[in-house]
């Protein structure tokens, strides 16, 4: 038996069939929002993830130069893998980032992310450049060696 032919069309089936359409853009347009909105807020938390470890890291290393009996080798592989863990969800985090800029959305906080993401990025790299003979980089090493030369001809600014 075919199908029965519609032969009946209203004006209020039509408004109410581009309604129920214009109803679920506004639904997947919300719903975009909101998960840009999620992006945003995890981009801005990962920023003060990322600032804390670093604050980890420096607070360890002032504790050590005013006492350098107080190395510790758990301590340095700790904030070694926090830096490596923040530093590995980093391209997740700009995948959803890039997914909401495709959607036509200005992603706040990327920016600031990515350049965390790059210095991560670079200490993660300068963990894997020192082969374990060293406690520094070469180009650290480098710098440092410069650093206290410019100090001891004058060219420097005692820290405070």
């Amino acid at each position: 038996m075919p199908a029965p032919v519609d032969t009946f069309e209203s004006p209020s089936r039509t408004i109410a069939r581009g309604q129920l359409a214009e109803y679920d853009r506004v639904m997947t347009a919300h719903t975009e929002a909101e998960d840009c909105g999620m992006c945003e807020a995890f981009m801005e938390l990962g920023i003060q993830v990322f600032h804390w470890i670093i604050k980890a890291d420096h607070d360890y290393r002032r504790e050590l130069y005013e006492h350098p009996d107080h190395h510790s080798e758990a301590a340095e592989k700790e904030l070694e893998a926090l830096m490596r863990g923040w530093q590995s969800r980093c391209q997740g985090v700009f995948d959803w980032a890039e997914r909401n800029a495709a959607r036509g959305f200005q992603v706040t906080h990327l920016e600031e992310f990515r350049r965390c993401a790059e210095e991560a990025t670079a200490i993660v790299e300068s963990f894997d450049e020192n082969d374990g003979d060293r406690v520094m980089t070469e180009p650290l090493i480098i710098l440092r060696d410069q650093a206290l030369l410019e100090h001891q001809n004058g060219e420097t600014s005692e820290f405070v």
